[in-house]
């Protein structure tokens, strides 16, 4: 099995909480993909795990290592309050995609 299939199959025994919230902040903040809503992120991270095990044996490793340190990187300090500081801010701040209608 290779690695981002063994961090697949991890992620699809979490309960659909749990794949939301990881899905929704890996993409918004790895692959800067922000307009998803969570259901969505979660079809999003699953589409990139299955792209990325399509790769070379190489381009595997290398996914595995992103999520795995994107993954540390969001939730490593999230077990307490103050934790969720930096992701809160980070989201808050996040620019918001605004189209102007066309009679403005």
């Amino acid at each position: 099995m290779s690695p981002i299939q063994a961090i697949k199959d991890w992620y699809v025994s979490l309960d659909n909480e749990l794949q939301s919230d990881i899905a929704y902040m890996f993409v918004s903040l790895t692959l800067g993909d922000r307009q998803f809503a969570p259901a969505a992120a979660v079809r999003r991270l699953l589409q990139w795990f299955d792209v990325r095990s399509e790769g070379t044996e190489h381009e595997d490793a290398l996914a595995a290592v992103t999520f795995r340190a994107s993954f540390e990187y969001i939730f490593a300090e999230r077990f307490t309050g103050a934790g969720w500081i930096f992701p809160e801010q980070t989201l808050e701040l996040a620019p918001v995609v605004w189209t102007a209608p066309r009679w403005i």
